[in-house]
């Protein structure tokens, strides 16, 4: 139970943000400083305070279904968001000290009210209406991080839409408080609106302002406005494909979930939604299908978390999108090959220049047989020191050069340089799928390529691959260390045969598996770090090796299914 999981949830990644926590909206640090000293003092606090509405115009869905179990968790005082868990007893959890911002922000989103109202039970709506009533009075002004423009337009998305499941039954002084705060953020929201820079938080702060209009106004010439910014948002962060511009899957689920809420909130203000959300709303829709496993869950790439099929389930029902996952995610870079009971994942695209969060697993993948993961990436969840250690290439299941990123992800200077290139082609003939790609983003350092290539029998009993280090540069002729890793999932069962170069597989259900390559292979220690378990050891088959003198050395390797 934790949420980021795959379910619809924003991940809030800090990414290129000032100490305080706002968003790089203006020119230039000062200007930023003199805005947020501006921002926290009384005189714009109550220039934001206005009578309450006596009710809300609108009344939109949430589409994403709710989890008892988490809400049972948050009743005792278990906060677990990112797979980082903090405990507070009998006080609310907005001024924790010592939690990372990321879990700060989701919590702040009050995008878990859906799981509270699920468990249908009014001792939980009167807990959660005094989580609530506690969060206005510590909020009653602007705070740099409950205030985030991307925090604040999740959260007033989640009040909009469970705002009579907090209020039904409440003593009118929180009713009006609940709508004067609502009101008040929904200002804060309007006048930044300006100055918010298109980055990958401009998405929720445009849609959440959407439905905050929506709910105070419902029509007229700014909420006109704020459409067109919305197409303008979508156009920056749907790519073409459907998946999101940071290639995260749970953010392509979370930006689904969000202009779902604003469809819903326009068409209860009597609006039409506008093509270009109909249309962004069908292919992000596509794309989540794309990347899901046999599971359900999204695979464990580029942040994404591997869990949260309940959620995917709902949100996908809601989006109403026809039509069968794609196989080729051209503009996100993802292949799908799919046979039989087999399904592969295989990462084929680069993260674009400037993201905040970059994750270095270029020409990874993933593969499952029917229900059970087997090959995996690490994932990035487990808090902010696992965080970091799952953006590591060696964390993916790839090939790393001399214990080296495949891409430099740690220095922020690393932003403002072009991703390395990477290149993908798929054919397919009679059920038979090749896919083969490349990236030379060890070209810089060390003159070297990595080409990959992975194929699926038609009836996904076969599948192999080669991994392939050319030299492509003057330092291309040296010998350098290399380990290509494959991770396990935590449920799978490894032992490795005598010969030294087969490993046997038994997945948690169905038929088992041989790993077997060309070159000796070991088993060594690894850690899984998505799912709702939390950091879970296992372990992951390994081949060690040299380039040749040449600079050039081929992996071959295949995974064959044992039929009962």
């Amino acid at each position: 139970m934790r949420r980021g999981d795959g379910a619809g949830r924003w991940v809030s990644d800090p990414g290129p943000v000032s100490p305080g926590g706002s968003s790089p909206t203006v020119a230039g640090r000062p200007a930023r400083f003199l805005i947020e000293r501006a921002f926290a003092t009384g005189l714009y606090a109550r220039s934001l305070r206005v009578e309450a509405p006596s009710s809300l115009l609108c009344r939109p869905v949430d589409p994403a279904p709710g989890d008892r179990n988490f809400a049972n968790a948050m009743f005792q005082g278990r906060y677990l968001f990112r797979g980082e868990q903090r405990t507070v007893l009998n006080e609310p959890p907005w001024s924790l000290q010592g939690a990372s911002e990321i879990w700060q922000a989701e919590v702040n989103t009050f995008e878990w009210l859906a799981d509270f109202r699920a468990t249908e039970s009014e001792t939980a709506r009167l807990r959660v209406r005094e989580l609530a009533g506690s969060w206005i009075d510590l909020n009653d002004r602007w705070r740099a991080l409950s205030w985030r423009p991307d925090v604040l337009g999740r959260r007033l998305a989640s009040w909009a839409c469970h705002a009579d499941y907090l209020c039904h039954g409440a003593e009118p002084t929180f009713r009006r408080r609940f709508l004067a705060s609502f009101r008040a953020q929904a200002r804060h929201l309007f006048r930044v609106a300006g100055i918010l820079s298109p980055d990958c938080r401009a998405l929720p702060a445009v849609a959440g302002r959407l439905v905050a209009r929506a709910a105070l106004t419902g029509e007229g010439r700014r909420l006109a406005d704020d459409l067109r910014a919305l197409q303008e948002s979508i156009a920056r962060e749907v790519l073409p494909d459907g998946v999101h511009a940071s290639r995260d899957p749970d953010r392509t689920l979370a930006a689904l979930r969000l202009l779902l809420i604003v469809r819903a909130a326009l068409e209860s203000v009597g609006r039409a939604p506008p093509d270009a959300l109909a249309d962004a709303i069908k292919r992000l829709a596509l794309a989540a299908r794309s990347l899901r496993h046999g599971d359900g869950g999204f695979g464990n790439f580029n942040g994404g978390a591997g869990d949260g099929r309940g959620r995917i389930d709902g949100i996908l029902a809601a989006a109403r999108a026809r039509g069968a996952a794609p196989s080729e995610l051209p503009d996100g870079g993802y292949q799908r090959l799919s046979a039989g009971k087999t399904l592969v994942l295989f990462d084929v695209g680069a993260t674009r220049r400037g993201a905040p969060s970059a994750f270095a697993g270029l020409l990874s993948f993933e593969l499952g047989v029917g229900r059970d993961r087997v090959i995996v990436n690490c994932g990035a969840d487990g808090g902010p020191r696992w965080r970091e250690a799952g953006r590591t290439t060696a964390a993916h299941s790839t090939l790393v050069v001399a214990d080296t990123n495949a891409r430099d992800i740690f220095d922020p200077r690393s932003r403002r340089l072009a991703p390395p290139a990477v290149r993908a082609r798929r054919r397919e003939d009679g059920g038979n799928v090749l896919v083969e790609a490349s990236h030379d983003g060890y070209a810089k350092r060390f003159g070297l390529r990595h080409d990959r290539a992975i194929y699926v029998s038609p009836d996904g009993d076969h599948v192999r691959g080669e991994d392939a280090i050319a030299a492509v540069g003057p330092q291309g002729g040296r010998a350098r260390r290399f380990a290509l890793r494959f991770h396990l999932h935590p449920r799978v069962r490894a032992s490795l045969a005598t010969d030294g170069v087969t490993v046997l597989l038994r997945p948690a259900r169905g038929e088992g598996m041989r790993f077997r390559s060309g070159h000796d292979v070991a088993l060594e220690e690894s850690v899984y770090l998505g799912g709702a378990a939390g950091v879970r050891a296992t372990r992951q088959i390994v081949v060690h090796g040299h380039t040749g003198p040449g600079g050039v050395e081929t992996v071959k390797w295949a995974l064959t299914l044992f039929r009962r």
